[in-house]
């Protein structure tokens, strides 16, 4: 399962270390509604997101696929599009559940 940042290609990569927790999860919903079927993002994270998790699977229920590569410190997930479920209408929102 461990995977280094170096190894994830630059174009499959979304690095949202740095952005403010209302930033997140607008910029992560944006990159997923313009994947097509079958392509997918390797997120790159400070912790767990499983508030983020929660809202992909009530929004795209059997719709995506979520594969853990690495756990912790820094967290890199695969976000797969396994069929298409229409746009998540959460682009660019501002907001987060989380407690980071």
């Amino acid at each position: 399962m461990t995977t280094s940042i170096q190894e994830i290609p630059a174009a499959q990569l979304l690095d949202v270390r740095e952005l403010s927790c209302t930033e997140k999860h607008g910029r992560i919903f944006a990159r997923y509604d313009a994947l097509a079927v079958g392509e997918c993002f390797v997120l790159c994270n400070t912790h767990d997101p499983q508030p983020l998790r929660g809202k992909f699977e009530g929004l795209f229920p059997a719709g995506f696929g979520w594969e853990y590569l690495q756990e912790g410190p820094d967290w890199l997930i695969r976000i797969t599009k396994l069929r298409d479920q229409g746009p998540s209408g959460l682009a660019g929102e501002e907001g987060c559940a989380c407690s980071h």
